[in-house]
């Protein structure tokens, strides 16, 4: 992963142009992995996302309906943006984690059904991201708070993998490659300068402290019962970090 092409993926999900920075066409015809083509598809769709909810929050709030309701159809976007893609891994991480030695647990985290620890991974996470949005005082906030929560957790994405090893071989994990420390560092102080802005100095180094104490805690679980991080541990990773960016926001 390019330094270029992370600070193209880290720029869009704060709403700034590649253009606007001069970013040429042979950062767009860089060849690389799946799960990266995947991460910058969901950072464009997280710009229009975030836009999108804070439309939503705006109608809601003119009408009167609900702040619950609100910040329920704020996820409910999310999901429906980006095809559940981190949601999914979430699942599958929970899932895998929870039964099973190394074998039977990466087994499980590739089997497309979901069980009972994958079920109630997604209750939680969506439970949490709609109890920390309905907590935000205004609009303006919730979508500040929005921003800087999948800027930062996207943005410590490359550092799980630079101070970690794949699991297995194969995969999207595997097949997404080791981040330069250069443009791992990069992610992380995009991700942090977002943070600072959307939340504030105080609150936006706080939350971005707590995000990235849980998503390494998250991967040194993983390496210790399978060996390492796959795909579905870095959605899990995402998931974990933008949950705890919005409670950090809510408090």
């Amino acid at each position: 992963m390019s330094k270029a092409t992370v600070l193209r993926i880290f720029l869009l999900a704060a709403g700034i142009n590649h253009a606007d920075v001069g970013m040429n066409n042979d950062v767009r015809r860089t060849r690389v992995s799946e799960f990266v083509h995947q991460a910058k598809r969901g950072s464009r769709e997280n710009l229009s996302d975030t836009r999108s909810r804070g439309i939503l929050f705006e109608i809601g709030d003119r009408i009167g309906l609900p702040i619950n309701a609100m910040a329920l159809v704020a996820v409910a976007v999310t999901v429906l943006v980006t095809g559940g893609l981190h949601e999914d891994g979430l699942a599958d991480t929970a899932d895998g984690l929870g039964g099973g030695d190394r074998e039977a647990a990466l087994a499980i985290m590739r089997d497309s059904r979901t069980g009972a620890f994958g079920v109630l991974a997604l209750v939680f996470s969506v439970g949490l991201r709609v109890a920390a949005l309905a907590a935000l005082p205004d609009t303006r906030v919730a979508v500040s708070a929005l921003v800087a929560a999948h800027a930062v957790s996207r943005g410590l994405l490359p550092t799980v993998m630079l101070w970690f090893d794949p699991a297995r071989s194969d995969g999207l994990g595997a097949d997404a490659g080791r981040p330069t420390p250069p443009g791992a560092t990069a992610a992380a102080l995009i991700g942090l300068l977002v943070a600072l802005i959307a939340l504030g100095i105080g609150r936006g180094i706080l939350a971005m402290v707590l995000a990235a104490i849980v998503m390494m805690a998250l991967a040194v679980l993983a390496r210790r019962r399978i060996g390492g991080y796959t795909g579905d541990v870095l959605g899990a990773a995402q998931q974990s970090g933008e949950i705890v960016m919005l409670l950090a926001a809510s408090v």
